[in-house]
């Protein structure tokens, strides 16, 4: 290898650290991950313990989604049915859910929206 090959790959590897931390703190302030709580009965799919990694400002939203909603008594995971300019209108999959949705509340402002799940791991239990 040559000395100038050298040069750069230290170069390289010096710039990687203040590259990754800043990578960090981007991943870290736009993405998380949230727990589906006891008794959360809004979504089969996604039981209880189920761990989401979530994306903390929603951005573009779009019919279908699964998102984490703000209902006044707490945030809920459910699913966007339809939305406008303002508002968002959700629906759970489960039809005997507990739980509220826009059936019972109306459209909610797109504010209400808190994350919008990207992927998720089910608990074994």
């Amino acid at each position: 290898m040559s000395v100038r090959t050298l040069q750069w790959a230290g170069r390289i590897r010096r710039a990687m650290l203040p590259l990754a931390i800043v990578l960090g703190v981007l991943l870290w302030w736009n993405y998380g991950t949230l727990t589906v709580p006891r008794g959360m009965d809004s979504m089969p799919d996604y039981p209880p313990g189920t761990l989401c990694i979530i994306a903390k400002e929603p951005g573009n939203l779009a019919v279908g989604q699964v998102v984490f909603v703000d209902l006044g008594g707490g945030t809920v995971l459910t699913r966007i049915t339809a939305l406008d300019e303002e508002t968002v209108t959700v629906r759970h999959d489960a039809d005997d859910s507990a739980l509220p949705d826009s059936d019972e509340v109306g459209p909610l402002p797109r504010s209400a929206v808190r994350a919008l799940l990207l992927t998720a791991f089910r608990s074994d239990g």
